[in-house]
């Protein structure tokens, strides 16, 4: 019995998942009509699904709308594999200081410095 429900929370975590990432992939106002898979597939999420697709992506819509408006969030997790990185200033944040020295971070300036 145990073993089961261990196995029903971890496919329903996967199916949580997945909508999440639908979400974050496709955020519109209407996400259900603009879902990159098919039709068919749509129909398949159940009710409750539906519903929590449609709430999670009304919470990104917020979020992305609210303070941090300026800042793409949909970027890639995956952290650089360069030991070098370009960092592009949006906004004004004053000086940081890192072993490699002080940056000012100006908005619209860039830099090129070693990642730590």
């Amino acid at each position: 019995m145990e073993r089961n429900k261990r196995c029903l929370l971890a496919y329903q975590k996967l199916r949580t998942d997945i909508l999440d990432s639908m979400a974050w992939n496709n955020n519109s106002v209407d996400l259900m009509s603009n879902i990159a898979v098919s039709q068919q597939d749509a129909n398949d999420l159940s009710h409750q699904e539906q519903e929590y697709l449609k709430e999670y992506s009304d919470l990104i819509t917020d979020l992305k709308s609210g303070d941090l408006a300026d800042i793409d969030l949909s970027g890639s997790l995956v952290p650089p594999s360069d030991v070098f990185i370009d960092v592009r200033v949006l906004k004004d944040a004053g000086e940081i200081q890192t072993e490699y020295g002080v940056f000012n971070l100006i908005k619209d300036s860039q830099f090129f410095c070693k990642a730590v």
